[in-house]
């Protein structure tokens, strides 16, 4: 019996999908879908939230964290601007 109202249930999401996204637009459409997605599979979804695995915590040392060196370091003599005027574009180059 859950097969039937379930299919059922999926074609009028989509036919009400089609619908908000022709009057109302693409965001509004996906959040809709979303949250109607939600209730048709959240025994699912729910089933599959509890059967993951859960990370295990760390043990032992954490690794060093990486160092890097400040933008400034990097940007200290070079230029934005090209010294030759051949190399400057305008607007009417593009």
């Amino acid at each position: 019996m859950k097969q039937p109202v379930q299919r059922y249930l999926v074609g009028l999401i989509a036919f009400v999908a089609t619908v908000t996204l022709i009057t109302h637009g693409v965001t509004t459409t996906l959040i809709a879908l979303v949250v109607c997605g939600a209730v048709v599979y959240g025994d699912r979804i729910l089933a599959a939230w509890s059967r993951r695995p859960h990370p295990r915590p760390r043990t032992g040392p954490r690794p060093e964290r990486m160092r890097a060196r400040p933008l400034v370091a990097e940007s200290a003599g070079h230029d934005l601007v090209p010294d030759e005027p051949s190399l400057i574009l305008t607007p009417a180059e593009f």
